[in-house]
């Protein structure tokens, strides 16, 4: 039996994969190709694929961000084709900034192998990603996760820059020490992941904001 939490719930199911719409699970798989074909029978943007990690079901990287709703193709591969061998990482940043052009109150900081659009508002959060070696580090703030699939890295980025996206972040005595991400579905919030500092001063006041973007359009 696998146990985790999934926002407020608490979610026991028979296998590591599970299928959910909203609060409700849909079903329990053992390899993501059974899971991706279930997927495919379901409504696409209201079905969702969760891994179990540290007690915890959250979003497969894949699954990270729903697909734009006109196509089911990523993004990246609408904004520049696909992906030319040995240079995916330039392709993903080139790729990014072609998408941020078409906003033109948008301001970003890009180089070959980074990209950064600072916060745009007192309410907002900044968005990150650095590539190496076909493997890319997106970042809200201090919040990172690691990508191998330039097309989820660029979904993901996107989608933090909409509002469908907010940084709940815990301070303690003025130092931010924990950052989740969180997704809406059906008119909720839900923590899809999760990083914080291992050493803060605990023993101060703990205080919570919460972070939001509204640059893009991601429905």
């Amino acid at each position: 039996m696998f146990t985790g939490n999934f926002g407020q719930q608490v979610i026991r199911a028979t296998h590591p994969l599970i299928v959910v719409a909203g609060e409700h699970v849909l079903g329990s798989f053992s390899t993501l190709e059974a899971a991706e074909e279930f997927i495919a029978r379901q409504d696409p943007y209201s079905a969702s694929l969760l891994r179990l990690k540290d007690q915890e079901w959250v979003l497969a990287e894949h699954q990270l961000v729903e697909r734009f709703r006109y196509g089911t193709k990523s993004g990246l591969n609408r904004a520049a084709g696909p992906l030319a061998p040995g240079f995916r990482g330039a392709t993903l940043i080139s790729s990014i900034e072609a998408a941020l052009q078409k906003h033109s109150h948008i301001t970003y900081l890009a180089g070959l192998y980074q990209l950064e659009v600072p916060a745009q508002t007192q309410k907002g959060f900044r968005v990150w990603i650095r590539q190496r070696a076909g493997r890319y580090t997106l970042g809200f703030e201090k919040w990172h996760q690691e990508f191998t699939n330039a097309a989820s890295a660029f979904d993901f980025f996107m989608f933090g820059l909409s509002r469908l996206c907010r940084l709940h972040v815990f301070s303690c005595g003025g130092v931010d020490y924990k950052w989740q991400v969180q997704r809406q579905f059906d008119g909720r919030w839900y923590t899809v992941s999760e990083s914080g500092l291992a050493v803060y001063p605990f023993w101060w006041k703990r205080t919570e904001k919460l972070l939001q973007n509204d640059i893009t359009n991601v429905v």
